[in-house]
Parts: C-alpha cells; structure tokens; sequence
C-alpha cells in the first residue's frame, strides 16, 4: 500500500507529460520505407527535402551526412523556412557553425540525456521518421531504416507540436557561449 501512494504522490507532483495520439489513416495516407546500408535512405531525405515548399523542421541526433546539409542549405537558400534542434553533444560539430552562417536556426537540446529523434517534417504534411542517423555511417555502414508518411495531416501535426515542444526547451546556437554548458 505504501508503495502505491508514493507511486502516486510521485504522479502528481512530477510534472510528467503522458500521451498518446492516435492518427487514423483516411485510406490515402502514402508510406514508402527504405533501408541501409546502400538501399536509398539518404537519396529519399534528400528527395524530400528537394521537393519542400515552405518548411523543414529536423530532430537528430547525429548530423554529418554532405548530400543531407548540402540539400537543407539549398532549401534554405530557396527560401524554405529550415529548423534544425540536435542533440547537444553536437555542440562542437562544424556543420552547425556552417549551417548558422547561411541563416539556417539551429537549436541544441540540453534538456534530455539524448535527443535520439530522427525526425523531419516537410511543409506541416510529410513526415520521416525511423533510425536513420543523418550521418555518413547511417548510409554506408549501420543497418537503419526510414519511413516517409504522406497525406496523413494528423501524423504531422502531432510530430511538429513534438518539435515545438523541444524547440521551446533548446537554445539557439547563435545564443550559446562557448562553455555555457560545460
């Protein structure tokens, strides 16, 4: 008995944010999987991102793929709003610094142990999700995958209100002095 009122009193008093969301598909919704190593992951990213309109929001833990930062600089360039949130152990990572100089936001997590997401969302309609690093090694070595979900605006919604939910607990890295977090 007492262990279940400390469960409980623990419930209460943490502020713990618990949910679930459940997307159903309208019957139209699209998913295309692919695989590494070499099975075309990282030339579908980059697909996704040639083809963005507005908005490319990304979640990463590791981030040092050239054809991926190459094709999110072009976007940006085209004027497609581009948000990055990486995990902070990134902080040295000179992609970021390159990234920042273009104009490109780029946020770093210093909340959770590890941002782990591997997320992109493009133009609040499309997302990618799986365990794809953005990385050299997620394409030639690791045995990874991805799934790209079209025409499932619920699925979207609820992974960009994920991003919000990081972006507002992560710093800009323009903002960071170096060492803040050390």
């Amino acid at each position: 008995m007492k262990k279940i009122l400390i469960i409980l009193l623990l419930l209460i008093l943490l502020p713990i944010k618990i949910y679930a969301v459940e997307c159903k598909s309208s019957g139209h919704t699209i998913m295309n999987v692919y695989f590494s190593p070499y099975e075309g992951a990282t030339d579908a990213i980059e697909a996704e991102i040639n083809d963005a309109k507005k908005t490319i929001r990304v979640m990463g833990y590791s981030f040092s793929s050239p054809g991926i930062i190459d094709a999110l600089k072009t976007a940006h360039k085209r004027g497609v709003l581009v948000e990055i949130i990486l995990d902070k152990s990134q902080k040295t990572n000179t992609v970021i610094s390159d990234m920042v100089t273009v104009g490109i936001a780029v946020y770093l997590d210093w909340k959770h142990t590890i941002m782990h997401n591997k997320v992109m969302v493009f133009d609040d309609s499309i997302v990618q999700t799986g365990s794809f690093n953005y990385s050299v090694s997620a394409e030639i070595r690791n045995a990874e995958n991805i799934i790209i979900v079209r025409k499932n605006k619920c699925l979207a919604s609820v992974y960009f209100s994920n991003f919000l939910d990081h972006k507002i607990h992560s710093e800009r890295v323009q903002q960071l002095l170096v060492g803040e977090h050390e």
